[in-house]
C-alpha cells in the first residue's frame, strides 16, 4: 500500500548526532552542501558523546614527551592493532589528529593542563607516551564545542527520528526513511548519506546507552555495504568501587558462596599480583597477556551461576587504601570519573562484572571514509579500519574527528558532482509495511522481554569467553527469537515504538557479532576463544568480512 509520507530533499544526511556526527555536519556544510542531521534523541542530549560521558582524545602532540610524533603514534597504533587495521587509514589517523584536535580549540573547547602553552597529557590505555587530553573536561566540552557550530551554520537538525532503513537505487544509497515517535514515515532524499550511529554494544548487558544498539550496523548490512572486525568488542569490567588501580592493593575477590576462588583461574607460575599488575596496563579486556585471566575468572564465576563477584576492600589497613586513592587522583585523567574513586570501598564490599564498552569493528571504510556502498560514508565506531584487535585509549574520539571530518567533506563533494536521485517506491512500501506490523503487534511478548533475552544470550555466549558451542547456540537462539517471537511482540504506547523497531536491528547486529566471533578460530586481542587460545598468525592474520553474499541473517 502507498504511504502519506513527508519527502525531504538534501545534498547530506548525516545519521546520528554524537562526536562524529556532529564533525561530518560541519565539514559537509564547509564544503558547499546542504546537510541534514537525523538523530533518535535530541542532539547533545543522546549516545555515547553527550556529556557526562567522560572521553579523552589521543593526539601526539608531544607536550609532555617531546618525542612523540604523528609516525610514533602510527607506529603504536599498528603494534597494538595485531595486525587488524587497514594501515592507510591509521596513518591519517595519526597525521590529521593534531589540526582535528586544534579545530576543536579554535571552536571554543579550552581543555585542562595548558601550563605555558603546552597541554599535561596523560598515558592512556597501551600508549607508549603520553597523549591523552581529557576534551569532555574541557570547558565546554567536544561536543557542545561541535554543537555549537553546527547551530552556527544554520544546519538543518532533526531530531526524534529513528531510522529505519538506507534507501538504495542502482547500486548506490540515495538517502533513507524514517518515523516519528508518533509513526509517521518521512523520506529523506540525498545524495549522500553518512553513518555515525556508533556501535553495538546495548546488545549486551548492561549498558551505558540503550539507544546504541547496532542500527548503524544493521541498516548498512541490508543495504549491501560490507563489515569488518565485529568480534573486536572492548570489555571492561563494570564496578563501583573505584580505580583498577586499586587493584594493586591486593583486595580480596569472591563470589556469593564466599569462595576465593581467583586463583584456580591461574595457571602455574602466575600469580594474582602478576595478573592484576599486567592487567592495568589496558583498561579493556584484551587476551595478549597473563591480565586476561582476571576477566575469564569473574566472568565464568557470574557465567556458571556463582556471582555476584565481590571485591573486597573493607580487610585491608584502612590508612594504605586512603594513601592510594589520594596517590592515584589525577583530575586530568578522562577516566577518572568513569572509575570514580570513592572512598565507599573502604565500607563494604562492591560488585564486578564484565560491560560491553565499544567495537573495533564497523563499516569497511576507504580513505574517503566512503563505504562499499557508493553514496554511504561512515565515521566514529560506526567504521572499521583505524582500529584492529585491540584499541589505544582515546583513539576512538580521535576517529571521530579525522574521519567525522574526511565523511563530511567527500560526502559533499560526491552531493556537488550529482543531479537528482530517486527513490524505489517499492523499497519504501516494503520497509512500511514491516515497520507497521510492528507497530500494529498485539502479542504477547514485551520488548523488556525479547531484549532481555537477545542480550541475556549474547552476554553468556559471546562476551568475554567464547567457544563453538556457545556461539553455535547463541545465533540458533537469534534466529528463533526473530521468527517466532518477534512476531508476537506487543507495544502499548508511542513511547515504545523506537524500542521496538529497534529490536531487528538488536536481532542482525548481534548475530553478524556471533557470525564473525565463530568464524575466527583463535584468539587475538579482545577477541577469546577458549576452545582456541592461542593466538595463530598463521591462518588468522586476515579479517572477517561480512556482507550479504556471504552472510544470511
Amino acid at each position: 500500500m502507498n504511504y502519506p509520507i513527508e519527502v525531504i530533499k538534501t545534498d547530506v544526511l548525516i545519521i546520528g548526532g554524537g562526536l562524529a556526527g556532529a564533525r561530518a555536519a560541519i565539514g559537509a556544510s564547509d564544503h558547499n552542501a546542504g546537510v541534514i542531521m537525523a538523530m533518535k534523541a535530541k542532539f547533545g542530549k543522546g549516545g555515547l558523546s553527550a556529556p557526562p560521558t567522560y572521553d579523552g582524545m589521543a593526539v601526539p602532540l608531544g607536550h609532555s614527551d617531546p618525542q612523540d610524533n604523528p609516525e610514533e603514534f602510527f607506529k603504536n597504533i599498528i603494534k597494538i592493532s595485531l595486525g587488524m587495521c587497514d594501515e592507510k587509514l591509521v596513518r591519517l589517523l595519526a597525521y590529521e589528529s593534531i589540526d582535528r584536535f586544534y579545530d576543536l580549540v579554535k571552536w571554543g573547547m579550552v581543555p585542562p593542563g595548558l601550563v605555558n602553552g603546552k597541554y599535561q597529557q596523560n598515558k592512556g590505555d597501551s600508549h607508549d607516551r603520553p597523549r591523552g587530553i581529557a576534551i569532555s573536561l574541557a570547558s565546554p566540552p567536544g561536543l557542545t564545542v561541535l554543537k555549537q557550530q553546527v547551530e552556527k551554520r544554520n544546519i538543518r537538525v532533526i531530531d526524534d527520528l529513528m531510522i529505519l532503513s538506507l534507501l538504495t537505487k542502482n547500486g548506490a544509497c540515495v538517502g533513507a526513511l524514517g518515523i516519528d515517535p508518533r509513526g509517521q514515515f518521512r523520506i529523506l532524499k540525498t545524495k549522500a548519506t553518512v553513518l555515525a550511529t556508533g556501535g553495538a554494544h546495548a546488545v549486551f548487558p548492561p549498558s551505558y546507552d540503550t539507544g546504541v544498539n547496532g542500527d548503524g550496523y544493521a541498516m548498512a548490512f541490508n543495504a549491501g555495504a560490507e563489515l569488518y572486525n565485529l568480534e573486536f568488542l572492548q570489555i571492561i569490567f563494570g564496578w563501583g568501587g573505584g580505580s583498577p588501580q586499586l587493584l594493586l592493593l591486593m583486595p580480596e575477590i569472591y563470589n556469593k558462596l564466599g569462595d576465593r576462588f581467583f586463583s584456580r583461574y591461574l595457571p602455574k607460575g602466575v600469580t594474582q599480583a602478576q595478573c592484576f599488575t599486567e592487567r592495568l596496563n589496558n583498561a579493556p579486556f584484551t587476551s595478549r597477556n597473563i591480565g586476561k585471566y582476571w576477566d575469564i575468572a569473574i566472568y565464568k564465576e557470574i557465567a556458571e551461576g556463582r556471582g555476584p563477584v565481590y571485591i573486597d576492600y573493607t580487610k585491608l589497613p584502612r590508612k594504605n587504601v586512603i594513601e592510594y586513592i589520594e596517590r592515584i587522583k589525577n583530575p586530568l585523567l578522562w577516566y577518572s570519573d568513569v572509575f570514580h574513586v570513592s572512598y565507599d570501598i573502604l565500607e563494604k564490599p562492591t560488585e564486578c562484572r564484565p560491560i560491553a564498552h565499544a567495537f573495533n569493528g564497523g563499516l569497511k571504510i576507504n580513505e574517503r571514509a566512503e563505504s562499499t556502498l557508493p553514496g554511504l560514508y561512515a565515521a566514529g565506531e560506526t567504521a572499521a579500519g583505524p582500529h584492529g584487535a585491540d584499541r589505544m585509549g582515546g583513539c576512538m574520539v580521535t576517529a571521530t574527528q579525522v574521519f567525522g571530518a574526511r565523511a563530511g567533506r567527500y560526502a559533499a563533494e560526491r552531493a556537488n558532482s550529482l543531479d537528482e536521485v530517486t527513490i524505489d517506491q517499492e523499497q519504501v512500501d516494503g520497509v512500511c509495511n514491516q515497520s507497521s506490523r510492528i507497530i500494529n503487534s498485539k502479542g504477547a511478548m514485551t520488548i523488556s522481554e525479547i531484549e532481555s533475552k537477545i542480550r541475556n544470550m549474547m552476554w553468556r555466549n559471546c562476551l568475554t569467553v567464547r567457544n563453538q558451542n556457545g556461539l553455535e547456540n547463541c545465533i540458533d537462539e537469534l534466529k528463533r527469537l526473530r521468527h517466532e517471537e518477534l512476531p508476537k511482540l506487543s507495544i502499548t504506547d508511542n513511547a515504545e515504538v523506537f524500542r521496538a523497531l529497534a529490536i531487528p536491528n538488536m536481532l542482525d547486529a548481534a548475530q553478524m557479532i556471533a557470525n564473525a566471533a565463530l568464524q575466527r578460530e583463535e584468539s587475538r586481542g579482545t577477541h577469546f576463544r577458549e576452545d582456541y587460545p592461542e593466538r595463530d598468525d598463521k591462518n588468522w592474520l586476515k579479517t572477517i568480512n561480512i556482507n550479504k553474499k556471504n552472510t544470511v541473517l
